[in-house]
């Protein structure tokens, strides 16, 4: 099976921002100050790679960024806290591209996205 450009960019768009996540949360339990100071460093390094993953795929077309709307945020904002509080709450509609896959994380199901029906690896979070 031959993949594609965009295949391989998008799998490593996601993987970087699985890996980024990791030490997120590890950097959350860091007790220590050396281990906490490896941990933003290394964490940094993952975010620039994001970055530049990000930027290829943005000048080759394959990552389109629509302009923020007005009330896009507060939209967001209190959709998250909706869903911190355990009440049910739904974002607008939109097409899903690899910037989405946040939804993931706070249980919403991915859609749009060829080859992933619901990408939520830990539905009992």
């Amino acid at each position: 099976m031959n993949f594609s450009d965009q295949d391989i960019l998008t799998d490593l768009l996601l993987d970087s921002k699985m890996i980024s996540t990791g030490y997120h949360h590890a950097l959350l339990e860091a007790a220590g100050d050396r281990s906490r100071s490896l941990l933003v460093q290394i964490h940094n390094d993952e975010l620039n790679t994001h970055r530049q993953i990000f930027e290829l795929m943005s000048a080759r077309g394959f990552y389109q960024v629509e302009p923020a709307r007005a009330g896009i945020a507060g939209t967001y904002a209190s959709t998250i806290g909706m869903n911190m509080m355990g009440q049910q709450a739904t974002a607008p509609a939109q097409q899903m591209s690899p910037g989405t896959v946040a939804q993931s994380y706070y249980h919403m199901p991915a859609q749009g996205m060829t080859g992933m029906q619901n990408i939520n690896s830990n539905p009992g979070r």
